[in-house]
């Protein structure tokens, strides 16, 4: 599913994380050549979107603006692109339900296991796409 999806459009993810961004960017390579990485949410929004991303992927803690403040900012500008949330372990269960709340699709907790990761965004995007 998801080769198919981002071969038409990217895969974005915004992570402040520079060693979870090259696993996830390595991890994502394997299906899709399509992706677009983001250090940040600034860098991220300063960007126009001129196709929403098939899927786009951010952590929960990153200085500046945080994942929940990213979701609520996609979610404002009404698009509907599937939102997988990256938690660390000192994120909890409240932090997940926040996500959600915002308009999250999805949390995964690191640390990241391939296949549980890949098998969760094809997941996400079957729900969102109805493929």
């Amino acid at each position: 599913m998801l080769l198919k999806l981002a071969q038409k459009r990217p895969v974005h993810l915004v992570l402040d994380d520079a060693a979870l961004q090259i696993q996830l960017v390595g991890i994502l390579e394997k299906f899709t050549n399509n992706i677009k990485s983001f250090n940040n949410v600034e860098e991220f929004l300063s960007e126009p979107l001129a196709k929403a991303p098939v899927c786009l992927i951010t952590e929960l803690a990153m200085p500046e603006t945080d994942g929940i403040t990213l979701i609520k900012l996609v979610r404002e500008q009404g698009l509907a692109t599937p939102i997988i949330v990256i938690a660390n372990e000192d994120d909890g269960v409240y932090s997940a339900v926040q996500a959600i709340q915002a308009g999250a699709n999805d949390f995964i907790e690191l640390p990241i296991v391939e296949r549980d990761f890949i098998e969760r965004v094809n997941n996400v995007l079957i729900r969102e796409f109805k493929y």
